[in-house]
């Protein structure tokens, strides 16, 4: 059984790369972190460069990275900090952590790693020598040849360990053995009258209906959501699409996605409001959008236009809640949806039109369809091929 670090990282590296990575802690002194897939990740070596190497961790103007090359021509980066040597394979997308106290170094520093990655940039993490001092007395004490010293929330414990480095084929000997008990959630079709989705789905469409619209009306119209069809974007998809994000935000198990190119500041607020009316459940793992997003404004802009408007306690909450999950994929895309994870099963809201005025107030019919999948399924069809673009100029490297 996981425990809580293990998870959140899983959760943490899917929502940004698609992939599933475990974290392996069966060597002495090593924690590593990999791909369940023994064919390697560039998007994840491409994420833990990112991690590592961001202002508020430790940026490359400051800290001493090295390559070392292999004689199949990859190459591993390295970085030692905190008596911690941090090793990221550039084929492999592993990130290996090695120290003699790497346990209490991984469960009280790495996390903060990961969370100042989403935070706006400010000073990078500063330097700890604790655990270069603990080692050092360790060392010096009598019979610590056999053994080693891990130290967990003020409790040590001795355990024993062996003198010789590592071997540089553990990660591949590894991942062959986890690869086997790695199974993906199979996600069997349901009646619509049992599903937890389509009642989001349900709701949301009362809203669109208002007076106009009978049950018998509204299970219609799923059918015709199921099999795609073209609705006007003003009265129908823009408030369709608002009731499904904020069904989806009230559920705490949930993890919502918005892809969209294009994003006005009108849209960016409806999301920032739906997520703050519900803050003790709303999960927005990811929100794609293009760099310039709103003809001659960039998503910069349209940001620091949306946060004006709300009093400095919230600020902080949205840049920290919603701002740092948004990611500029490298490559074109003009796919525009809305999904929601939630236990291996995932519903997705899919249409022609950007959120954005052009389609959402001003006079306009799109396409518009609604989708239920398998967690691997989405990965496959929707994410992959805009996840593939975020790190397209880091594989041609």
């Amino acid at each position: 059984m996981e425990v809580p670090i293990e998870t959140f990282i899983k959760d943490f590296v899917w929502a940004r790369t698609g992939e599933t990575v475990y974290t392996d802690l069966s060597t002495p002194s090593v924690v590593l972190i990999r791909d369940v897939k023994t064919c390697g990740s560039t998007a994840l070596a491409a994420l833990w460069l990112n991690i590592l190497q961001h202002p508020n961790n430790y940026p490359v103007q400051r800290y001493p990275y090295r390559k070392l090359y292999q004689k199949n021509g990859s190459y591993k980066v390295v970085l030692t900090v905190d008596d911690v040597t941090l090793t990221v394979s550039m084929s492999l997308g592993s990130l290996k952590m090695k120290g003699e106290f790497i346990l209490h170094w991984f469960q009280t520093n790495f996390l903060k790693v990961l969370d100042a990655y989403g935070r706006p940039w400010a000073s990078p993490q500063p330097l700890d020598d604790k655990y270069s001092k603990l080692r050092k007395t360790w060392e010096n004490l009598p019979s610590v040849k056999h053994s080693a010293v891990v130290v967990i929330e003020n409790k040590t414990e001795v355990i024993d360990s062996k003198e010789d480095a590592v071997p540089e084929n553990k990660e591949e000997t590894n991942s062959e053995n986890k690869e086997a008990d790695t199974t993906e959630e199979k996600v069997e079709e349901s009646s619509p009258q049992e599903t937890d989705d389509l009642m989001d789905l349900k709701e949301a469409l009362q809203n669109v209906n208002k007076e106009r619209g009978s049950d018998e009306d509204i299970m219609k119209q799923i059918a015709s959501l199921s099999d795609g069809c073209v609705q006007h974007g003003p009265e129908y998809i823009y408030i369709l699409w608002k009731c499904l994000l904020e069904q989806w935000f009230k559920d705490a198990d949930n993890r919502v996605y918005i892809v969209t190119p294009q994003l006005d500041v009108d849209r960016l607020k409806d999301i920032v409001q739906l997520v703050l009316n519900q803050r003790l459940t709303a999960n927005l793992e990811a929100l794609y959008v293009h760099h310039k997003c709103d003809l001659i404004q960039n998503i910069g802009d349209v940001k620091a236009t949306v946060q004006k408007q709300y009093p400095s306690k919230d600020q902080v909450f949205i840049e920290y809640k919603i701002y740092s999950n948004i990611i500029y994929p490298l490559a074109e895309f003009q796919c525009k949806f809305i999904a929601c994870i939630k236990k291996g099963k995932v519903c997705v809201l899919q249409t022609s039109a950007n959120f954005h005025a052009d389609h959402f107030v001003n006079e306009s019919v799109d396409t518009v369809s609604f989708h239920r999948m398998s967690k691997d399924e989405f990965h496959q069809r929707f994410l992959k091929p805009i996840l593939a673009s975020q790190f397209l100029q880091v594989s041609e490297k």
